[in-house]
């Protein structure tokens, strides 16, 4: 992940009760969005943690930190075919070569720090956003 301001990042995230889903990761400071996309239902309406995990299209994994949905879930569809949709905001994005889960939090003691401070991790994690 060379750009980080301004960037969109494609790939799957897990979402309850631990599906892939395709999902468009677009950094973007305090707008930093997940729009996640899928032929079935499913919904982000009750998030496990607050937590999202992904792994983008260059296998960079990913860690979504206090996720809220901002839109949806909803579905659209055409011809008889249909989708369904929905738009999360994560208050953190974490970067790396591993996923920074809720349980993980004492192991990053920066974790907890300003969102304007981009803390690095013992796990060669770099905070990307709000």
């Amino acid at each position: 992940m060379d750009t980080l301001e301004k960037s969109e990042w494609a790939g799957k995230f897990t979402s309850p009760p631990g599906r892939d889903i395709y999902g468009e990761l677009t950094l973007s400071g305090a707008k930093t969005l997940l729009y996640l996309h899928d032929k079935d239902e499913f919904s982000t309406l009750a998030i496990p943690d607050q937590y999202i995990k992904g792994v983008l299209n260059d296998l960079t994994k990913v860690s979504l930190i206090r996720c809220i949905t901002m839109w949806g879930p909803g579905s659209g569809g055409r011809e008889g075919e249909t989708y369904q949709f929905a738009t999360v905001f994560p208050h953190f994005v974490v970067s790396g070569s591993s996923h920074l889960a809720p349980g993980d939090k004492d192991n990053c003691p920066k974790f907890s720090s300003s969102p304007t401070t981009q803390p690095r991790c013992s796990m060669t994690s770099t905070l990307l956003a709000p």
